[in-house]
């Protein structure tokens, strides 16, 4: 059974909760980036234990090496200026295996306005891009399949119209000097 001892703790336990139920994975650093809290959802993006991310900065976790370092200054650059810093970027789990995920980095400041925390919110977009990418091939054949049939269609026409044109042309000329000669 469930009792509340103190009301004001509700809405701190209610956070909590939604934080460790969450789909995205969430990650809270102090600022100099080591990670003081992952939910369950980051654990199992990475494949991480939550014993072996706390205490670790999420570069020598999940960086790929896929990215140049002027990137990462820029994202540092961005949120050590107390600003939100949204991109996407492509990491490395555990097993080696890489994904893309989308990220907010939010810059949390204490009550004299001093950054002392990021807060990290990533998804997994791996499927959804290879999605967009795959409809992207297809868009683009399509493209190529209607202009082969448009090319196809445009000489069937002027293979059979072009002969048949000239033939009615000069059946027109026969008429016409046909009908020219019985009124003479």
């Amino acid at each position: 059974s469930f009792s509340i001892t103190n009301q004001s703790d509700v809405p701190l336990r209610v956070r909590g909760s939604a934080l460790e139920a969450t789909a995205n994975s969430i990650i809270i650093t102090d600022r100099k980036g080591v990670i003081e809290w992952a939910n369950p959802a980051f654990c199992a993006l990475s494949g991480y234990t939550l014993e072996e991310t706390l205490g670790r900065n999420p570069r020598d976790l999940v960086r790929s090496g896929r990215h140049s370092p002027d990137g990462y200054r820029d994202l540092w650059r961005t949120i050590l200026a107390g600003k939100v810093w949204r991109g996407e970027l492509i990491n490395r789990r555990k097993d080696g295996s890489h994904y893309l995920e989308d990220q907010t980095i939010t810059p949390v400041r204490d009550e004299t306005g001093a950054i002392r925390h990021f807060i990290a919110i990533k998804q997994d977009i791996t499927e959804r891009k290879r999605g967009e990418q795959r409809m992207e091939e297809l868009s683009r054949h399509l493209v190529v399949v209607q202009e082969s049939a448009r090319r196809r269609l445009s000489g069937e026409l002027h293979d059979r119209t072009s002969p048949n044109l000239a033939a009615i042309g000069v059946n027109l000329d026969i008429i016409s000097a046909t009908m020219l000669e019985g009124q003479s």
